[in-house]
């Protein structure tokens, strides 16, 4: 495929990656919420062993607080109950709310409040609410049905607790549900908003990836097509020097392709590949090519780009060797520059042009080096083309300097 399908390809995962963020694609809200895949959100689920018992915890504490008040209480208007009965009288109501508590979740997750679906969530909730509460006072007057009240001894019948409980606590259940409703939801957006964050993380990691991927495919191409040509000027004139160029070539292309799982290689690694396309190009310009590798104690293990110096070699031959009858010098230099790597790749043809009014136009190699630097590292960059000294051009290249763990 050409690069133009390669970028048409990652143009469209862009374009699912808005989708994705912004919660719009095939089944609108019921299938997105916050941004976040709706199968993403049920794994979110408050059913799990631990929040049952930080739930249930929550519920006893609540009882205890309200069986302090209660013993407070009837002692201020003189009734005497001991603190057993006080809290226990609390922990029994406020237990009965963990379980019916469990039914308004249950409510919360499948009436979540929607853009566009706010009147049916009242509605639900509503009707929730009527039900959660039918309940709590049925089972809770049935609880109490026999014992004694604890302000004047009286003992509960179920059917004048139930008309108390219908009568005096609608309101007292009702915000009761609407905070359990509102701390769901409070919850659920912050574990979604979580869930959103790593989800774009991970596809902005992927789309990157693919990108890189396109980038360096470019490379493959473009070097090969240059070689072949090479190849083709010489099979009729220098037979001899084409069938080493053939040879010359497979072999690069192997060692290029054993790196194309990965985006950073040791620098030994790099120069070797380098290596083996000065060889293939000194095979076509025997004596007209001097190179020079220079390389500082130490730096060999440092990570660097894979295929990022054959593209920048490759023009300073063309620009080097090509420009000048008596051939050309390229001196390659890597050494460690305030805890980054600096890469240098420098010839001693004509250089830059003094006097055009704009720059010239980067090659193929030259943008896609920059691009694949600017995606790999981001600002932790520099790529320079500058005037060599005593002429030529130099292309100084630095990058953080990492090497492989272990």
């Amino acid at each position: 495929m050409d690069s133009r399908g390669r970028f048409i390809r990652v143009a469209v995962v862009d374009r699912c990656r808005h989708r994705f963020i912004c919660g719009r694609d095939k089944g609108g809200d019921a299938d997105y919420r916050s941004g976040v895949p709706m199968s993403a959100v049920r794994n979110l689920s408050w059913r799990s062993g631990w929040w049952l018992g930080g739930w249930l915890l929550f519920w006893i504490a609540l009882g205890l607080i309200d069986g302090v008040q209660i013993y407070a209480g009837l002692g201020l208007e003189g009734r005497s109950v001991d603190w057993f009965t006080a809290l226990r009288r609390g922990v029994e109501s406020h237990l009965l709310w963990a379980a019916v508590g469990m039914g308004v979740l249950w409510f919360a997750e499948r009436c979540p409040f929607q853009r566009g679906r706010v009147g049916r969530s009242f509605g639900c909730h509503a009707g929730g609410c009527a039900v959660t509460f039918a309940i709590y006072s049925v089972v809770y007057s049935a609880w109490l049905q026999g014992q004694p009240s604890l302000k004047d001894g009286s003992i509960f019948v179920f059917g004048e607790a139930l008309r108390k409980m219908l009568v005096l606590y609608p309101f007292n259940h009702a915000v009761m549900y609407t905070l359990i409703v509102l701390g769901y939801h409070a919850w659920l957006y912050n574990r979604s908003l979580r869930e959103r964050d790593r989800f774009e993380a991970e596809l902005e990691a992927k789309l990157t990836r693919a990108r890189l991927d396109a980038l360096r495919m470019q490379v493959n191409p473009h070097f090969l097509f240059n070689s072949l040509n090479t190849i083709a000027a010489l099979v009729h004139e220098q037979p001899d020097a084409a069938d080493r160029m053939i040879t010359q070539l497979s072999e690069l292309l192997r060692v290029s392709l054993d790196n194309t799982d990965v985006q950073e290689i040791p620098l030994e690694r790099e120069l070797g590949i380098v290596e083996r396309y000065l060889d293939l190009e000194r095979a076509r310009f025997g004596d007209r090519l001097r190179v020079h590798l220079r390389t500082q104690d130490g730096v060999m293990r440092a990570l660097v780009p894979s295929l990022i110096l054959q593209p920048l070699v490759e023009n300073a031959v063309r620009h080097g060797v090509e420009a000048r009858a008596a051939g050309a010098e390229i001196t390659v230099t890597a050494r460690r520059l305030d805890g980054d790597l600096e890469l240098t790749v420098r010839d001693n043809g004509p250089g830059l042009p003094q006097t055009a009014p704009t720059p010239p136009r980067e090659g193929i190699g030259l943008s896609n080096t920059r691009s694949r630097l600017t995606h790999l590292y981001g600002p932790r960059h520099r790529l320079d083309l500058v005037p060599a000294d005593g002429g030529g051009l130099e292309v100084r290249l630095r990058i953080p300097y990492r090497t492989p763990p272990g």
